[in-house]
């Protein structure tokens, strides 16, 4: 009866995947920039702060996740079903930069954490958080307007 579980599970789940093999790489990627996320915030928050393990961050860490695989599948099952699977290709590699844009701005935010002021590697991350942060918002100015309107808010 165990084994009728497993096969029922994994040819779901490969049926799944096979479904979403148009955005493999949007899903992988994401999969990626979130350990990362998870990763360096753990070292952030051990070696900055001289905390555990915090079982409530990494559970939100992982909610996050899961809600952003949940809303790109959407996306995709929508414009698939909607006969505009290009289209919704196109629109999940689109939340799929913009999650890689600020969680890579949180990751090398958390770097600068853990690396010692004034090395190398830290004016490398520090730079590089510089460009996330400031220059890229020149070259949209979408996203400048977006932060700015943000930071009024929480005035």
């Amino acid at each position: 009866m165990e084994d009728n579980y497993r096969t029922l599970i994994a040819g779901f789940l490969a049926g799944v995947l096979g479904w979403l093999e148009p955005i493999a790489g949007d899903v992988f990627t994401l999969i990626y920039i979130f350990v990362l996320n998870f990763f360096f915030g753990y070292l952030a928050d051990r070696i900055a702060n001289g905390n555990d393990f915090n079982l409530k961050k990494a559970w939100r860490c992982l909610t996050e996740a899961a809600l952003f695989f949940l809303l790109v599948a959407s996306i995709y099952g929508i414009g698939k079903m909607k006969q505009q699977p290009d289209a919704a290709i196109q629109c999940v590699s689109t939340v799929a930069y913009i999650v890689i844009y600020f969680y890579s701005t949180n990751i090398l935010r958390n770097l600068m954490q853990v690396l010692k002021p004034h090395t190398p590697a830290f004016r490398a991350v520090d730079f590089l958080y510089y460009i996330l942060s400031f220059e890229i918002i020149r070259k949209i100015p979408l996203l400048g307007e977006y932060l700015n309107s943000k930071k009024e808010e929480e005035k």
